[in-house]
C-alpha cells in the first residue's frame, strides 16, 4: 500500500544515464539541495521546497543528483489507498482528469506548508521503518498518509483553474461531466450520453467544458480511455485482445488504431518499449 524512502535510494538504484520508470505513484519531497531529471525526454530540475509527483506512465532519466540531497520518496497504491483512507478525491481527481498530457506535476510549497509536509512525512517514514514501535503502528501510518493526502489536496484545488470552492454553473457542469467520465468512459464515448445525463445540448456541454478546461470534451474523453490503455498495458499482463474488449473497442485492430493515432505507436510496442525500461 505505502512505501517510503530517503535521497539513498538514488545512490542505490539508480545511476546517472539511467532510463527508469516508476513501479507505481509516487510523491517527491525535497527538503534541501537540487535532482536534475530528464522527464519523457525533457530536461527538469527539481529544487528545495518543491513537491514533485511521479508517474509510472512516464520514464525518467537521472542526470544529476546533489551530494547533499535531502528528500523522501513515498510510493502509494492509489487503488489500495482507496481501501483503507476515507478521503473524497473527487475534486483531486476532476483536476488530473482535465488534461493528463499537460497537469501539472510540480507545486513550489511555502516555507510554512513545506515544514507540516516534510514532519509528516518523518513520522511516516520513522513508523514504516520502525514495524511494532507501537501497537497502532498500521492505524498511524494510515492517518499520517490520510493528512498527507489532505494537504495534498488542498494544493491541488488552491492551484486548480477551476473556481472549486465557489462554482459557477459552467464549471460545476464541466466538474459533473468529468466525473460522468471517470465512470462511464469505458462503454460511453458519444457526447450525447453525457449531455442528456446533464439535461443539456451537446453545444451547451461543449462550451462549457471547453471554456472551463481549456479542452474540448472529446479530447478528455480520449485522454481517459488512452490513461486506462496505458495503465493496462503497463500494469497488467493481459494479452492486447482482452484489453480491447474491456475497454469496449469493436476489435483489436480498432484499439490498435486508436492507441497508436494518440501516441504513435502499437499498443504492442508501446508495452515493450515501457516494460524494458528498468523499474524502480
Amino acid at each position: 500500500m505505502l512505501k517510503i524512502f530517503n535521497e539513498k535510494v538514488i545512490v542505490e538504484r539508480v545511476a546517472e544515464g539511467e532510463l527508469v520508470r516508476p513501479s507505481q505513484s509516487y510523491f517527491l519531497l525535497i527538503q534541501n539541495d537540487t535532482i536534475e531529471l530528464e522527464v519523457n525526454s525533457v530536461q527538469t530540475t527539481y529544487q528545495s521546497s518543491e513537491l514533485i509527483l511521479f508517474s509510472p506512465m512516464k520514464t525518467y532519466k537521472l542526470i544529476h543528483c546533489s551530494e547533499d540531497l535531502k528528500a523522501y520518496f513515498i510510493l502509494y497504491n492509489q487503488e489500495a489507498l482507496k481501501e483503507r483512507i476515507n478521503v473524497s478525491f473527487n475534486k483531486f481527481s476532476v483536476i488530473q482528469l482535465m488534461n493528463t498530457e499537460q497537469s501539472k506535476d510540480v507545486y513550489s510549497l511555502s516555507t510554512e506548508t513545506f515544514g507540516h509536509f516534510w514532519n509528516i512525512t518523518e513520522q511516516l517514514y520513522f513508523y514504516i521503518k520502525n514495524p511494532g514501535y507501537s501497537k497502532f503502528d498500521e492505524q498511524i501510518i494510515v492517518h499520517s498518509f490520510t493528512v498527507i493526502a489532505y494537504m495534498f489536496v488542498d494544493i491541488l484545488m488552491k492551484n486548480s483553474p477551476l473556481g472549486l470552492a465557489h462554482s459557477s454553473r459552467k464549471e460545476t457542469i464541466a466538474i459533473d461531466f468529468i466525473h460522468l467520465v471517470s465512470g462511464h468512459f469505458k462503454k460511453e464515448r458519444e457526447l450525447k450520453f453525457y449531455a442528456d445525463k446533464l439535461f443539456i445540448s451537446i453545444k451547451y456541454l461543449s462550451i462549457c467544458v471547453k471554456e472551463v478546461t481549456g479542452t474540448a470534451p472529446q479530447v478528455l474523453i480520449a485522454n481517459t480511455l488512452m490513461d486506462e490503455a496505458k495503465l493496462m498495458l503497463i500494469n497488467t499482463e493481459l494479452n492486447i485482445s482482452t484489453i480491447a474488449d474491456h475497454l469496449n473497442f469493436s476489435d483489436q485492430y480498432a484499439f490498435g488504431k486508436f492507441f497508436k493515432r494518440h501516441t504513435g505507436l502499437s499498443p504492442r510496442n508501446f508495452r515493450q518499449n515501457i516494460t524494458s525500461t528498468h523499474t524502480i
